[in-house]
C-alpha cells in the first residue's frame, strides 16, 4: 500500500467527506426550511454511496494513466459559473506546471453543462460525474477547488511525478490553510469572510483561488470555450440567425429547484423593463433563456427558448447575442466565456468583487449599505433586513437599468453591418496580427518586429511552445476559431492555417475581431479585406 501524505495533519478529512458537504449544501438549497426531507435524502445518498465503495473499491473510469503521466483529480462545488471559473483556472494551471499532467475532474453538475465547458480541452483526462465513485489513492494529488484549493490527498511517492512547480503549488496551497482554514474548511458559510480576504488582497472571484497570485489570473485571462458548429443550427430553426436579438434570464441559481430567490430581480420590473426596449428599439428582438418554470414566465417576449435548448445551442445563442441581461449568475460567467457582453442586476453580491469590467453592471442606490451575501445562512431565502421584498432589488428600477442599457442598445441597433471582399493578395498593414491554427515558427516569426504584436490561437499548443513564443515577444493561448478571445475590431491582419475550417460562423467571428480595413488571409491562399456595408443596418 502506498504511503500517503494526507492533509490536514489530524487525517480526517476524506474525499467522501468532501463529497458529502457537496451533497448537504445541494439538498440544503433544494428543500429550504424542510429539515427532515433534507436529512432523509442525506441518508440515502450516504447509504448508496458506501454500499457503492463496498462493491467497488476500483470501478474501471478510476484507473491510473499510463506511467509517468501525473493524474490530478478535482473537485469542483458550487454552480456553472463556478465550474467556468474553475476551467479558467486549469488552463493557467496547465501552462504553469507543464503538458505533461493531466486533470480529472469531479462535479455534481449536470454533465452535459460540464462536457460543454472542456470542450476538446487537452488537459482534461476525464469527467466524473455525481454517481461515480471514485478511489482517489489511485490518483497523485486531489483538490478540492472551492472559492480556494483545498488539497485532500497526495501520495508520497508521486512527488517526482508531480514535478517540482506543481508540488510547490501544493505546498503553498497547504501552507495558506495552516494559515487561514476557515476559508477552506466552512465554505460557503464564511465566504464572506473570503471575499473581504480577496479583495484586500487584489482579487476578484475570477482569481480568487489563484492563491498568491502564482498563476497570474485576471480579468483579461478567458476561459477555453468551444463551440460545436453543428449547434448554430438553434438559429436558423428559431428565426435568429440574422436578426439583432438581446437575450434575458429570471433565474440565479440552477442547484434551487424550490421557492422564490431574493437575488431574483421582481417579474413586474422585468415586465416593464421589456416594454421599454420595445418601445425604444422595435427593430430588436427580445429572446428568453434558462430553465422553464411558472416564476420566470415573462411578458412580451418574442422567442422563449427556456428549456429548449442543449448546453451547446445556449452557447451559439448567448454567442450571437447583443446583450445579455441576468442577475449575478453562472450565465453571466458564461457569456464572458464567449466574449459576449451582460448586463447584470447586483444586489446581495459585491459589484467589486463578481461584476465583469465590460458588462453594464447596475445597482440601486442607496437601498442597502452593504452587500449581504452569506451574513446569514439564509440569505437567498430571505432578507436579513426583514423586507418582503429586498430593497436592493425593489429600488433597482426598471428605469434606472433601462438608462444604463440605453446607450449600448442604440449601438448596436443602428451599426453598420460588415463584410468581407475578397482581393488580390497584399502585405498586411503593421499593428495587432493574429495566426490561428497550425503555423510553424518560420511563418510567425517573419512578422515580429517592434512595431507589431503578434498573436497565435490554437488547442494545439503545449504549455513549453506557449514560453517559447512567450520569449520571443509573441503572446500565445488557446483557442477555437469560432470563440476568438479578442475584442470587437482589435486585429489588422489574420491568417488561418490550411487544416483551419472558415465556415460562414468562422468567417463571422474573424469579421468581428477585425479593423476595418483589416486583412484576412486563409490558408488556401485566399485573401479578403473587412468593408463596411453601405446603407444598411445590422
Amino acid at each position: 500500500m502506498k504511503q500517503v501524505d494526507q492533509y490536514p495533519e489530524e487525517g480526517t478529512r476524506t474525499f467522501f467527506y468532501t463529497q458529502l458537504e457537496e451533497q448537504v449544501k445541494r439538498l440544503e438549497a433544494k428543500y429550504p426550511r424542510r429539515p427532515v426531507k433534507t436529512l432523509l435524502s442525506l441518508i440515502f445518498w450516504s447509504v448508496k454511496q458506501l454500499t457503492a465503495s463496498f462493491f467497488q473499491s476500483m470501478p474501471p473510469h478510476a484507473e491510473k494513466l499510463e506511467v509517468g503521466t501525473p493524474n490530478m483529480l478535482f473537485n469542483i462545488g458550487g454552480g456553472i459559473g463556478d465550474i467556468i471559473i474553475a476551467s479558467t483556472y486549469f488552463k493557467e494551471l496547465y501552462k504553469h506546471i507543464g503538458g505533461t499532467h493531466r486533470f480529472s475532474i469531479y462535479t455534481n453538475q449536470n454533465s452535459m453543462s460540464v462536457n460543454g465547458v472542456f470542450n476538446r480541452c487537452p488537459w482534461v483526462e476525464r469527467i466524473h460525474d455525481k454517481q461515480a465513485t471514485l478511489d482517489f489513492s489511485k490518483f497523485d494529488a486531489v483538490i478540492a477547488l472551492g472559492r480556494t484549493p483545498l488539497v485532500i490527498h497526495r501520495t508520497c511517492e508521486s512527488n517526482t511525478a508531480l514535478h517540482e512547480r506543481c508540488n510547490k503549488l501544493l505546498q503553498q496551497y497547504i501552507a495558506f490553510e495552516k494559515d487561514i482554514p476557515k476559508f477552506a474548511t466552512t465554505s460557503p458559510t464564511n465566504d464572506t469572510l473570503s471575499v473581504m480576504y480577496a479583495l484586500m488582497n487584489g482579487h476578484n472571484r475570477r482569481s480568487q483561488c489563484d492563491i498568491g497570485h502564482t498563476l497570474g489570473l485576471s480579468d483579461e485571462t478567458r476561459s477555453v470555450m468551444v463551440i460545436d458548429e453543428d449547434a448554430y443550427v438553434i438559429l436558423k430553426t428559431t428565426g435568429l440567425e440574422d436578426r439583432t436579438y438581446i437575450t434575458i434570464q429570471r433565474g440565479v441559481d440552477e442547484n434551487r429547484r424550490e421557492g422564490n430567490n431574493t437575488r431574483l430581480w421582481l417579474t413586474t420590473h422585468y415586465n416593464e423593463l421589456i416594454q421599454r426596449i420595445h418601445a425604444e428599439f422595435p427593430s430588436l428582438s427580445i429572446v428568453q433563456v434558462g430553465r422553464e418554470n411558472p416564476e420566470s414566465d415573462l411578458v412580451g417576449i418574442d422567442v422563449d427558448l427556456r428549456g429548449q435548448t442543449s448546453f451547446e445551442e445556449l452557447k451559439t445563442v448567448l454567442k450571437q447575442s447583443a446583450l445579455h441581461i441576468d442577475g449575478e449568475c453562472g450565465m453571466v460567467h458564461l457569456t464572458h466565456a464567449l466574449g459576449g457582453r451582460s448586463a447584470v442586476f447586483f444586489g446581495q453580491t459585491s459589484v467589486d468583487f463578481c461584476g465583469y469590467p465590460e458588462n453594464i453592471n447596475v445597482k440601486a442606490k442607496d437601498a442597502c449599505p452593504l452587500w449581504c451575501e452569506w451574513v446569514t445562512d439564509d440569505w437567498q431565502d430571505r432578507c436579513l433586513r426583514g423586507f418582503d421584498v429586498p430593497p436592493c432589488m425593489e429600488q433597482l428600477t426598471p428605469e434606472l437599468f433601462f438608462d444604463a442599457i440605453r446607450e449600448h442598445l442604440h449601438t448596436v441597433t443602428t451599426e453598420k453591418s460588415a463584410s468581407l471582399r475578397e482581393i488580390e493578395y497584399t502585405v498586411a498593414s503593421e499593428g495587432t496580427i493574429l495566426f490561428i491554427g497550425d503555423f510553424e515558427d518560420d511563418a510567425i516569426d517573419k512578422w515580429a518586429c517592434p512595431e507589431n504584436r503578434i498573436w497565435h490561437f490554437s488547442m494545439k499548443l503545449t504549455p513549453e511552445s506557449i514560453q517559447n513564443k512567450k520569449d520571443r515577444q509573441i503572446d500565445a493561448d488557446y483557442a477555437d476559431i469560432l470563440n476568438i478571445p479578442m475584442k470587437k475590431e482589435s486585429c489588422d491582419a489574420v491568417f488561418c492555417s490550411a487544416e483551419q475550417h472558415l465556415s460562414h460562423y468562422a468567417l463571422r467571428e474573424i469579421t468581428r475581431i477585425l479593423k476595418t480595413g483589416g486583412m484576412l488571409k486563409t490558408g488556401e491562399g485566399r485573401c479578403f479585406v473587412k468593408e463596411i456595408c453601405p446603407n444598411q443596418d445590422a
